[in-house]
Order: C-alpha cells, then structure tokens, then sequence
C-alpha cells in the first residue's frame, strides 16, 4: 500500500513536469509570435 502510494505521487510529480514543459513551450510560441505582456505573469504562475 505504502509502495504503491509513492510511486502514484512520483508518476503524478512526472504528469506535472510534462505539463509544465508543455505549457512552457505553448509561452515561448506565444512570447514569439507576439511580445506578451502576460508571459512573466505566467510564468510566475506556472513556476517551473
């Protein structure tokens, strides 16, 4: 039970680094097609 718990938290802990890289990519994208006034707002937000 114990086991299975850690490995739950480290899997979820992988599902948020993805989606911090993916919502990191989407600001760059954005921060070059346009200057964002919002990027370090996000940023800031997202934290990572």
């Amino acid at each position: 039970m114990c086991r299975h718990k850690k490995s739950l938290a480290k899997h979820q802990k992988s599902s948020e680094r993805r989606t911090c890289q993916l919502v990191r990519s989407q600001i760059k994208s954005i921060a070059y097609n346009q200057t964002n006034p919002l990027e370090p707002e996000i940023r800031r937000t997202v934290k990572c």
